[in-house]
């Protein structure tokens, strides 16, 4: 996969991300708390299309109480 198709996915993922999280009322800060971060930095990653590993995305998805569903077609 190139480079660019990858930052694309990340892109539209963090868009839908961001929107569920205002959706819910949270703030970054809140999200960053009860993922367990110090700071802000993985959600603007997450929510900006940067690279951030499953790990990130997972306490992220927690912490947000999103849940994403897997379909294998």
């Amino acid at each position: 996969m190139s480079e660019e198709y990858l930052k694309s996915a990340r892109e539209v993922i963090g868009d839908f991300l961001k929107q569920m999280r205002e959706r819910k009322g949270l703030s970054r800060y809140n999200v960053a708390k009860r993922a367990g971060w110090e700071r802000i930095d993985p959600v603007v990653r997450i929510e900006n299309g940067e690279t951030y590993n499953i790990d990130s995305l997972l306490r992220y998805l927690r912490a947000t109480d999103i849940y994403l569903s897997l379909i294998h077609i």
